[in-house]
């Protein structure tokens, strides 16, 4: 959902979509921090998250994502 003008924050609650593959919410208002829990989505390949307004460190639950090709 790139450039969908959307805000608000990322749930630590995106941890139940275990077969998620890709995030691709690049150019939207999210804010807030990047929930740890999204290293919890084993699956993942895609995470583009750029283009937002997150604050804080970048989890280092992210360095579990193995199958993770681009962030």
């Amino acid at each position: 959902m790139p450039g969908q003008n959307l805000s608000g924050t990322l749930s630590p609650a995106i941890e139940n979509l275990s077969n998620l593959q890709s995030i691709m919410l690049q150019d939207n208002a999210i804010s807030g921090s990047i929930p740890g829990a999204i290293g919890k989505l084993r699956k993942l390949q895609t995470l583009d998250l750029s283009g937002n307004k997150f604050s804080g460190a970048l989890p280092s639950s992210l360095g579990e994502l193995n199958n993770l090709n681009l962030l």
